[in-house]
């Protein structure tokens, strides 16, 4: 019980924030979505020594919730005086009011239960509608994987995770440089990635690359409709401008409207993803998201602001 209490109040240790590469999200030992945190290492390697590997990760569970929690009402002290609308989690069914998340705060982001944000919500109902049963032949590759797709996708096919850090995954990588042949994959995932990276042309390049010819990726960024183009200005790097600029301090761009056009540009043909409107308030997604289905470039091409209106099909096994 002392074991268990110390774990939950001693301090966390924050992850160096300018990863560049793959994104900020690694560390996902846990159905917890936010900000990485891990466990200080002496303490970690002490509760290895008493404790079983499944007891250990249910403290970090325990304790990852609590940390989100508690940085969620430092970051918006008053969002319990305001009014609220009962959300929906489609990731772990969790139902009632949804906390903030965020610098500044974004209310009703964040699943108290599961601690999902929009973005994650939002792939579960794509997977929910378009891939709930991935046949088992599928080659996936997933950078800075979220933990419940990585649970599903990892009992169901062939699936390597991958990202800029080497902790939890199968692959540490940049994105710019993915040690796999060419059309190695049938699934490519990279959710709200390519913000981080340090060259999109060449990220982009490799996923088209290492992507089979009847493959399928599902790309996401933050995005500001309003803007017509990406803004990114390589000359920005220090920390608190990033943050001032692009949102984030290891953000290296916002994209605008043209971020289907790059795809396009990449080699892909694009469709969207996007739920309608009451849906998008009964889960709590942020206004107009876009999940973008990309293939390899075929003659027949598509308009990328076509929304997708049909079954996934992955692969030359999917059925």
């Amino acid at each position: 019980m002392t074991l268990t209490y110390m774990c939950l109040i001693l301090p966390v240790v924050p992850e160096p924030v300018d990863r560049t590469g793959v994104g900020p999200r690694a560390l996902n030992v846990r159905p917890q979505f936010g900000k990485d945190f891990i466990i200080a290492k002496p303490l970690n390697t002490a509760l290895k020594r008493v404790l079983p590997p499944r007891k250990v990760e249910s403290l970090r569970a325990r304790r990852a919730i609590l940390s989100g929690k508690i940085r969620s009402l430092v970051d918006d002290p008053r969002q319990f005086n305001r009014n609220w609308a009962k959300r929906e989690c489609p990731v772990c069914g969790y139902v009632g009011r949804f906390w903030s998340f965020g610098s500044p705060p974004r209310a009703e982001a964040m699943c108290p239960s599961c601690m999902s944000l929009e973005r994650h919500r939002l792939l579960q109902l794509l997977f929910r509608d378009h891939l709930d049963r991935v046949p088992r032949t599928t080659r996936v590759l997933h950078f800075a994987p979220e933990a419940f797709i990585r649970e599903k996708l990892s009992r169901q096919c062939r699936y390597v995770s991958v990202d800029v850090v080497p902790y939890r995954v199968d692959v540490s990588c940049i994105m710019e440089h993915i040690p796999f042949a060419h059309n190695q994959f049938d699934l490519v995932i990279a959710n709200h990635v390519l913000e981080h990276v340090s060259n999109e042309a060449e990220a982009l390049s490799e996923i088209r690359r290492v992507l089979d010819p009847d493959g399928v990726s599902i790309l996401s960024v933050p995005q500001i409709f309003g803007w017509e183009e990406t803004y990114e200005d390589d000359a920005i790097t220090n920390p608190d401008e990033r943050r001032l600029h692009f949102g984030q301090v290891d953000h290296r761009r916002l994209y605008g409207r043209d971020f289907a056009a790059k795809l396009c540009a990449a080699g892909f043909d694009v469709d969207a993803f996007q739920v309608d409107r009451p849906d998008e308030i009964r889960f709590a997604l942020t206004r107009g998201e876009t999940l973008y289905i990309c293939t390899p470039k075929t003659q027949a091409r598509r308009d990328p602001h076509d929304s997708m209106d049909r079954p996934l099909s992955i692969g030359s096994s999917a059925s």
